[in-house]
């Protein structure tokens, strides 16, 4: 519901506090200041929602995920039909 809109996410995460890490959807043109500053409000990992759509295409997977861990040290995260993983590896 949120598509790429990170204000409930940012919001939420200042509320609860920094035992609190959140998992997002970036588009692929994300700009790194915004990588940044997302990390500094206890983001730690984009999704790549495949199942249900809404995220970065698969297409874009592979640079987009190497670019937030040189950024930010952060992980990707698949949601993903696991009858899907054979075609995506």
């Amino acid at each position: 519901f949120q598509a790429f809109d990170q204000g409930y996410l940012v919001a939420a995460l200042g509320r609860l506090g920094p035992a609190f890490v959140g998992v997002t959807q970036l588009p692929a043109t994300v700009p790194d200041e915004e990588v940044i500053a997302l990390d500094a409000a206890g983001v730690r990992a984009v999704r790549f929602n495949l199942h249900r759509g809404g995220s970065a295409e698969v297409a874009d997977m592979d640079a987009l995920a190497r670019r937030v861990n040189a950024l930010a040290g952060w992980h990707i995260e698949l949601y993903v039909d696991a009858a899907r993983l054979a075609e995506l590896a």
